[in-house]
């Protein structure tokens, strides 16, 4: 089975954008107040059902290592190759794979 174009396209468009894109969260969550609200919420929700956490369509890990550091069992995937490259260097202790 082939890969459909769109999708090549979306791999070509997200590797091509995945250094400078980690550039702009050099420091991770910081500036982003918002998120770290909805993060801790989620986390706290996360705790009632427990279990492993999938962050899919993780891109740079941005999420999926402060899961981690909350003590989740966190694991991500991407389409892009070079946003989990990114990933895997940012916090080696996650689980990442690349779909198809």
């Amino acid at each position: 089975m082939s890969t459909p174009s769109w999708l090549t396209d979306t791999k070509a468009s997200y590797n091509t954008v995945a250094a400078s894109y980690a550039e702009m969260f050099h420091d991770g969550l910081a500036r982003h107040p918002y998120v770290r609200g909805a993060l801790a919420l989620f986390a706290e929700l996360l705790r009632d059902v427990g279990g492993p956490v999938l962050d899919v369509g993780c891109g740079i890990g941005l999420l999926t290592g402060p899961l981690r550091d909350l003590g989740f069992e966190a694991f991500g995937i991407d389409v892009s190759p070079g946003m989990l490259a990114i990933a895997r260097r940012a916090t080696p202790t996650c689980g990442s794979t690349s779909a198809p």
